[in-house]
């Protein structure tokens, strides 16, 4: 059993116990994570992740923030760095401070001058941004 409540090694989930999540998750700036995090609240990287991200909520990746992985989320507002594919089901915000290597699905696209987008894009109702529902995945293992 690992420190994560019985997850597979490496797979982090950021939930209540409860099953309802309610907040922001926080990892801080100096902090490093090896390994998958899903998380079904909101989620506020300062820090680095080598590893995929799925969150049902709202990702946003500060300026300092680095994800070296995929990110599935409902929504995402990204300030920092990104190497890895984006699948958002609602809305991505790419700010002037962002730099995203990969590809992006999204349904909706906001992106502030100065961004630095390396990678494809797929927007609109049509581009298949399904983000699954984590919470049922989690109750089925």
């Amino acid at each position: 059993m690992s420190m994560f409540g019985g997850k597979k090694e490496g797979e982090a989930s950021a939930s209540s116990s409860a099953g309802t999540a309610k907040g922001t998750n926080i990892i801080i700036e100096g902090t490093e994570i090896t390994g998958n995090i899903k998380a079904h609240s909101d989620l506020r990287i300062d820090g680095v992740l080598e590893g995929n991200l799925e969150c049902a909520a709202r990702l946003l990746l500060g300026k300092k923030g680095v994800v070296r992985g995929d990110i599935k989320s409902k929504q995402a507002i990204i300030e920092g760095t990104i190497t890895g594919n984006l699948q958002i089901s609602a809305q991505l915000h790419v700010k002037e401070s962002a730099k995203i290597h990969g590809d992006i699905i999204t349904e909706k696209l906001i992106v502030d001058g100065g961004a630095q987008i390396n990678g494809s894009c797929k927007m609109g109702s049509g581009s298949n941004a399904k983000v699954s529902n984590v919470q049922k995945q989690n109750k089925a293992s």
